[in-house]
């Protein structure tokens, strides 16, 4: 998962926002594009990979459900 955000005049300080989340970076990265264009300029983007998505650490999910769930 990848999300793009684009900062204004590239300094994620000032005003920047997020464009979308997207499933892989060549479609991220041309959807900077576009909006960068669109925007003047003004905003460059800055595409950051997050991971996969709905992914829970197994080792975590046994504990919980033993230790939280389990006491209930």
């Amino acid at each position: 998962m990848y999300v793009l955000k684009m900062n204004r005049y590239g300094d994620s300080e000032k005003h920047s926002y997020i464009v979308g989340v997207y499933s892989n970076f060549e479609t991220a990265e041309y959807a900077g594009l576009i909006e960068e264009y669109w925007r003047g300029g003004k905003y460059t983007p800055d595409c950051k990979y997050l991971g996969e998505l709905d992914v829970i650490d197994e080792e975590k999910k046994e504990w919980f459900l033993e230790n939280v769930v389990g006491k209930e």
